[in-house]
């Protein structure tokens, strides 16, 4: 049986009428078991102009995050192929400070 203490809610968002998003991503910590891989992933809209996308694909670089999915062909590793494709990819989320990797999506 499942209870709501075993329930995380992951993310939320919309899109308002001009096209901005507001994304919020929340995290339960729980010692239930975690299911296997099932191919889920998440997608961030990211800031409202081309030089907030090119903010956050630096910050990205600089964390050394960058992840190049091999299952997809729009792989992406600069600048360049980041605005080409629209997207860009990381799996692990990271301590800014320390470098330690703190979860892996």
């Amino acid at each position: 049986t499942s209870s709501n203490d075993d329930v995380a809610i992951v993310a939320i968002g919309s899109i308002d009428e001009v096209g901005r998003s507001s994304q919020n991503m929340l995290f339960r910590e729980s010692d239930t078991e975690l299911p296997p891989y099932d191919g889920h992933h998440v997608a961030l809209y990211v800031g409202e102009s081309k030089e907030d996308f090119e903010q956050a694909f630096k910050n990205i670089l600089e964390a050394q995050v960058l992840w190049v999915n091999p299952r997809f062909s729009d792989k992406v590793t600069n600048l360049n192929t980041a605005k080409k494709w629209n997207q860009f990819r990381f799996k692990h989320i990271t301590d800014l400070k320390t470098g330690k990797k703190i979860f892996e999506l």
